[in-house]
C-alpha cells in the first residue's frame, strides 16, 4: 500500500530525476466505485463514503496515490444545473448562454459552504489525516479552456473561439480566477497535487494555433498559482498530437499526462527534458479488453520505455471504465511493481 518515500520520489520524478522506483498511478475512479459498492450520487456527496471507498482501494490494488475525483461539475454547481445518477458522474442539465449578461453574474462562490465543495475538502483533509504522506493525494479542477466548455458547452466555446473572442476571454478571465481560489483551498485541505483536466483543448477539438490563443495562458496562470501555494500541477489532456505537446511542455506543468497514441519513447525523445511525463497504457483498447498477456505486456513497455533516464510515472491514458475485470487492474499493478526499479 503506497510507501512513506512516494512524495520524494514524484518530486524526483519532476526534477527529471531517477528515483529508486517508479510510481505507480492509475485513473481508476470508476472502477474504483463499482468496486467499493457504492453508487456515483452517494460517493460525491457522502463524505464517509468518498473517503472510505479512496482508501480502500489503495490498501486492497496498491496505487500509489489518490484521485479524489467524483466529477467535474463540483466547482460549478452555482453556475450549472446537473443531472445525478447512480452509475454514471454528475452532468449538465443545460449550459447558460454565452452572453456579456450572463458573464457578468458569474461569482466565485465559497468554496467552504457552498454545494458539494465543503464536503470534498473536508474528505481531502481525512484522507491526509489518515494516510499522511504514504500517498500522493491529489485534488482536481478543470483548466480555464475546458472551464469555458463545462460552463457554455463544448459546441459553444468552439465558436467562441471563431465568432465572439471578447465573451471567450472574459470567460476565461473568470474561469482563471474560480480554478486559482478553488486549487488552493485543495491544498489548503490537505491535496499534495492537483489534476488539471483539459481534455476539450486537446488536439481531438482545436488546433495548435487556437491553444495557444485561448488555452495556454490560463492553464500556465493556474498552474503557476498552484505551485506557489506548495501543490504539484498535474496537467491532463490525454494528449498525442506532437504540436500540442511541445506547446504544453513550455507551460511550466510539473507532470503532463499523455494520451495512449504516441509511444512514451518517442514523447520522452521531444519533451521529457522539460517536462516530467505520465501515462500512457490504455484504459480501453488494453486493460478492459485486452487479454492478461496483452496487459503484462504493454505494461511491461511502457514501464520499461518510461523509466529510462527517469522523469516518469506510470500511469493510465484516460478513467478506466467500470466494467474492467478486476484481475486486470491486478495483473497492470503487479507487472507494473516488478519493472518499476532502476536496479532492474
Amino acid at each position: 500500500m503506497a510507501y512513506p518515500n512516494i512524495l520524494e520520489d514524484v518530486k524526483k520524478c519532476i526534477a527529471l530525476d531517477a528515483p529508486g522506483k517508479v510510481p505507480i498511478f492509475a485513473i481508476s475512479m470508476d472502477f474504483d466505485i463499482k468496486y467499493c459498492g457504492i453508487n456515483r450520487i452517494d460517493y460525491g456527496r457522502i463524505f464517509k463514503k468518498m473517503v472510505e471507498s479512496s482508501i480502500k482501494v489503495v490498501k486492497e490494488f496498491d496505487y500509489d496515490w489518490i484521485l479524489l475525483h467524483p466529477d467535474d461539475y463540483i466547482e460549478f454547481e452555482g453556475i450549472i444545473k446537473t443531472k445525478e445518477d447512480k452509475k454514471i458522474p454528475a452532468r449538465p442539465a443545460g449550459y447558460i448562454e454565452p452572453t456579456l449578461e450572463n458573464i457578468k453574474k458569474l461569482k466565485i462562490p465559497n468554496f467552504r459552504k457552498d454545494f458539494r465543495m465543503p464536503v470534498y475538502l473536508e474528505a481531502l483533509s481525512k484522507i491526509k489525516e489518515i494516510m499522511g504522506n504514504d500517498i500522493c493525494l491529489t485534488g482536481r479542477l478543470a483548466a480555464p479552456f475546458s472551464s469555458a466548455a463545462l460552463i457554455f458547452g463544448i459546441s459553444e466555446t468552439m465558436m467562441l473561439t471563431i465568432e465572439n473572442n471578447d465573451i471567450m476571454r472574459r470567460v476565461l478571465d473568470y474561469s482563471i480566477a474560480l480554478q486559482i481560489e478553488w486549487g488552493r483551498e485543495q491544498i489548503k485541505s490537505g491535496a499534495d497535487a492537483i489534476w488539471i483536466g483539459d481534455c476539450v483543448a486537446s488536439s481531438k477539438f482545436i488546433s495548435p494555433n487556437t491553444y495557444e490563443r485561448f488555452a495556454a495562458k490560463g492553464a500556465k496562470i493556474v498552474s503557476e498559482e498552484i505551485k506557489k501555494a506548495g501543490g504539484i500541477a498535474y496537467y491532463h489532456a490525454a494528449e498525442s498530437s506532437k504540436h500540442h505537446l511541445e506547446i504544453m511542455s513550455d507551460l511550466g506543468f510539473d507532470i503532463i499526462n499523455i494520451g495512449e497514441e504516441i509511444e512514451i519513447k518517442e514523447a520522452k525523445e521531444f519533451i521529457n527534458d522539460k517536462v516530467c511525463i505520465s501515462g500512457n497504457l490504455s484504459p480501453i483498447k488494453v486493460l478492459e479488453n485486452g487479454t492478461i498477456e496483452d496487459i503484462k505486456r504493454e505494461t511491461k513497455k511502457i514501464m520499461l520505455d518510461g523509466k529510462e533516464n527517469g522523469g516518469f510515472i506510470f500511469n493510465t491514458e484516460e478513467g478506466i471504465p467500470d466494467p474492467t475485470p478486476e484481475e486486470n487492474i491486478r495483473a497492470m499493478i503487479k507487472t507494473a511493481k516488478k519493472y518499476r526499479y532502476y536496479s532492474n
